[in-house]
């Protein structure tokens, strides 16, 4: 027995493997809707923004975004630990209790602060706040973890967490003498920054604070709690006010970017250069990597071919319809429906009225389609034979549909028969 697997199976473990992909691709780009939309995201953010005249867009990544577009980029953190990736939970319990939703890089984060004005959004809240939507400081990430986030990405080793006392925590927002906003916190995480300039609260107990980036001269702002800019926080006193001023104002007249991919697709614009195309530009296309997919289209068409010439047997052609041709298919029909009778009763109808065609020619061959007329004339020109002719053909036109290969084989030799006698007087 051939053990080498078919055609059918390889296409079929094909066809597998890309819906496997497919739903794969599917559930992550489920999971990454639920986060944005959920308590802890920012569709909330980016729907506000747009509402009050400012560009806004989510950005999950998957294709590059030139970075001159870009007048602020907010980075929301899911990830406590940027040295190890994300551990995926065994239990309902550990879910609940996870600490890191996506897995981000200190370079990765780097890059983009670097590239262009970033504002970088600590992580708070475990998992468990996502998926019931209830904020409780058991559900709060351990402190430990977002204080090494926090050194990390302002190059501050003594930058310090620090968590309020009271439920509710009220910070002013003074940006503008005429501002009379105030920003209200959840179980509020604040930081204190030495180096940095605070720009909601004070240097003990920063909400938002602008940093020097190292070796650079941008700066880079932090936001030590994302619940003034999330969807849980947005709606409580000011925070959204305070969110659209001043957003709106770090980005000036270009968009304003929420990331949450886990790359840098940020490049820098390049002039556009004007190319005269030639043939070489058209062959690049059978060129690698382009060949394989030729190459491979090719071979998959070839299988297909050849297949199919299994299945199906070689083409063959057919001659031109003809009397004969469409007499011997509706004969095979009647064999195979057992009607031989029928199938005689045809063929005798056929031979009556090709012998009356070849006598008076194929322009007056119509008027004998149904045998009478060929009948008639041999009655006037042979009388003999007329008689045994009318015998032969009122003997087929008495027999029953369903009869013997034997005796339709009788009959057709005694008409044949007296067709050939008189073929012969024709000739003499």
């Amino acid at each position: 027995m051939n053990s080498r697997p078919r055609a059918e199976m390889l296409i079929v473990l094909l066809l597998v493997v890309a819906l496997a992909g497919a739903a794969l691709l599917y559930v992550m780009s489920g999971r990454q809707y639920g986060l944005r939309s959920g308590p802890v995201g920012f569709d909330g953010l980016q729907d506000w923004l747009v509402s009050q005249g400012s560009e806004a867009q989510s950005f999950a990544g998957g294709w590059t975004i030139d970075q001159s577009t870009v007048g602020l980029l907010v980075l929301p953190m899911f990830d406590s630990d940027l040295n190890a990736d994300r551990t995926a939970p065994g239990t309902r319990e550990e879910l609940a209790y996870q600490q890191d939703e996506t897995d981000l890089t200190l370079g990765v984060i780097r890059a983009k602060v670097r590239a262009v004005p970033t504002l970088i959004i600590l992580p708070k809240w475990r998992s468990g706040m996502r998926l019931t939507g209830l904020a409780h400081p058991d559900m709060l990430i351990d402190p430990a973890r977002v204080q090494q986030v926090l050194r990390a990405v302002s190059g501050v080793d003594t930058a310090q967490l620090r968590y309020a006392r009271t439920a509710f925590t009220d910070l002013p927002y003074d940006d503008l003498p005429d501002n009379d906003l105030t920003a209200r916190l959840y179980a509020a995480q604040l930081m204190r920054l030495p180096g940095c300039e605070a720009v909601i609260g004070t240097a003990e107990r920063m909400l938002l604070a602008e940093c020097p980036v190292p070796d650079t001269e941008a700066r880079v702002l932090i936001l030590s709690d994302p619940d003034l800019m999330n969807n849980h926080g947005l709606r409580l006193a000011d925070n959204a006010l305070i969110s659209n001023q001043y957003l709106s104002e770090k980005a000036g007249e270009k968009r304003i970017l929420i990331d949450y991919s886990q790359r840098n697709w940020l490049v820098e614009p390049r002039d556009t250069v004007a190319r005269a195309r030639r043939w070489a530009d058209l062959l690049r296309f059978v060129q690698p990597p382009f060949l394989t997919l030729w190459i491979g289209a090719a071979v998959v068409f070839a299988l297909a071919l050849w297949r199919a010439a299994r299945r199906a047997g070689p083409l063959r052609r057919l001659p031109p319809p003809q009397t004969g041709n469409g007499l011997l298919a509706r004969a095979r029909l009647m064999r195979l429906a057992d009607q031989d009778g029928e199938m005689l009763r045809a063929y005798m109808v056929a031979r009556l009225a090709a012998a009356y065609a070849r006598i008076v020619g194929p322009a007056q061959a119509r008027r004998g389609a149904d045998g009478r007329a060929y009948v008639t004339l041999v009655h006037r020109r042979w009388p003999a034979h007329g008689a045994a002719l009318a015998q032969a053909i009122a003997a087929i036109h008495a027999l029953p549909d369903c009869i013997p290969a034997n005796v339709a084989i009788q009959h057709v030799d005694a008409f044949e028969q007296i067709l050939d006698r008189i073929a012969q007087e024709e000739t003499s």
